[in-house]
Formats: structure tokens, sequence, C-alpha cells
């Protein structure tokens, strides 16, 4: 499990993420917690940017908190 903590979606955090998630390959749970601050619709752009991404695993499981 991996968890990235007060993600505010910008495009580096993005880019470290899709690292992990590819190459990571045994990893099984990836949550991202959004900064508090943060808004329900970014919240949900952030969320579908985050399930585009490619993934090494198929047993991967990106939740966003």
């Amino acid at each position: 499990m991996l968890c990235v903590m007060q993600c505010r979606g910008s495009e580096n955090e993005l880019e470290h993420i899709s690292h992990f998630s590819l190459k990571m390959e045994f990893l099984e749970v990836l949550k991202v917690y959004v900064a508090l601050t943060m808004d329900d619709t970014k919240k949900l752009e952030l969320t579908k940017e985050l399930l585009k991404l490619p993934i090494s695993s198929s047993k991967l499981i990106i939740q966003v908190m």
C-alpha cells in the first residue's frame, strides 16, 4: 500500500504518482488523500486524472479520499 497525503493534483504530483503506479508492480492499493482545501469539483477532476494513469498491475486499486 502507498499513501499520498495532501495531494492538490499538480502536474508534478501526478507525474510522481504515475511513476509509482508504473514501477511498483506489486502495489495493490494506492490511497490519495486530497488537501482539505480542495473543493468537490477539483476532487472529481483529480479522481478522473488518477484513473487515466497507466498502471503495471491489474490488482491495483486507486482510492481518492
